[in-house]
């Protein structure tokens, strides 16, 4: 009886045993399904990721090379006009003049008529020290102010050597109602008629040195101005730089009142045609541009130097009313189509 008893319990957990593994079973069976099939869905996406990126791709492409073809066919063309360059050098230096102090004839209190630099005629009254008149003895520039180089500023102190020339400050007026002694300097004349003379380095350019050859230069005082020609005087070439003494066709009352200038010479003229950097192109070692002929684009070979930070100024190669396409780097040669 006890033998039986002992065969069920052993039959029933055997029973058990086979069920606990059976049950492990499927459950690893079911983990090996959910793997593969996250597996498997993870392959789909990448693969269906990858095509959509592929076709993208493919598009834009297509896109860009429809875009190319038809920038290539419709470039932006401009119309050459015709134009002037001018080189301009820098000229800055020192002016020269014959004066004369003028000395207070009393001791008083000063008044002048003007404070500014004036034309004055012989005889015509300069001012009044304690309300005596004190009359310009000739014709000239009056300037009732000083600078301190009075008798002191001559050719012969300033054209020898190669130092920087000086540059002293603006003439420093004499008040009204200033306290002034006998014999104290009340301002300076500068007598009429008389050349205005300049002393100045300059850079030694190619095309100066030919005004300099023919013994003038062209001055311009400001932007708006055309220029006017001067007359060389003498000059000392040292390397790069040249000196220059030269005589200028102008003197107003106002120049007196500095001894320095800064002005630009005019060099170089030339007839031509301003085109933006972006037009002109080195193909194989040759500067041109493309220039747009019926509904033909040809490159053609230029001379030209760039004339600023934006342009190029072309001398050769390209006439008045030509059509010049615009972004000479992506441009070529062929058929086009900007009508």
């Amino acid at each position: 009886m006890l033998t039986t008893n002992n065969t069920v319990k052993k039959l029933k957990t055997d029973r058990k045993a086979d069920f606990k593994k059976t049950t492990a079973k499927d459950k690893h069976g079911d983990n090996d399904k959910a793997n593969k099939s996250a597996y498997e869905d993870l392959t789909r996406r990448f693969v269906y990721y990858g095509i959509i990126f592929l076709i993208a791709l493919t598009a834009f492409r297509m896109y860009f090379l429809w875009l190319d073809a038809y920038r290539h066919l419709h470039p932006a063309v401009f119309q050459a006009e015709s134009g002037m360059y001018a080189e301009e050098i820098p000229f800055e230096g020192v002016l020269l003049w014959e004066e004369n102090l003028i000395f207070a004839s009393n001791s008083g209190t000063i008044s002048f008529p003007s404070s500014i630099p004036r034309r004055v005629r012989k005889g015509e009254l300069l001012c009044k020290i304690n309300e005596k008149a004190l009359n310009s003895p000739d014709a000239g520039y009056f300037l009732p102010a000083l600078d301190g180089f009075e008798g002191s500023w001559n050719y012969s102190d300033l054209w020898p050597g190669t130092a920087p020339l000086p540059s002293p400050a603006r003439a420093s007026a004499i008040p009204n109602g200033s306290y002034i002694e006998n014999k104290q300097p009340i301002g300076k004349l500068i007598t009429q008629p008389q050349e205005l003379r300049a002393i100045a380095w300059v850079d030694a350019t190619p095309s100066l040195k030919q005004d300099i050859d023919r013994g003038r230069i062209r001055i311009k005082r400001n932007d708006n101005d055309w220029g006017v020609w001067a007359e060389i005087r003498t000059k000392n070439v040292i390397s790069q730089k040249i000196k220059l003494y030269v005589t200028l066709p102008f003197f107003t009352p106002e120049m007196a009142e500095m001894r320095t200038f800064s002005w630009k010479i005019n060099v170089g003229d030339r007839n031509g045609i301003y085109v933006p950097n972006s037009s002109v192109i080195f193909k194989d070692g040759v500067m041109g541009v493309y220039i747009v002929k019926g509904n033909e684009a040809i490159f053609k070979e230029v001379e030209a130097f760039l004339a600023d930070e934006d342009n190029f100024f072309i001398t050769s190669g390209v006439t008045p009313g030509d059509m010049l396409i615009l972004d000479a780097g992506k441009a070529r040669e062929g058929q086009v189509n900007v009508w």
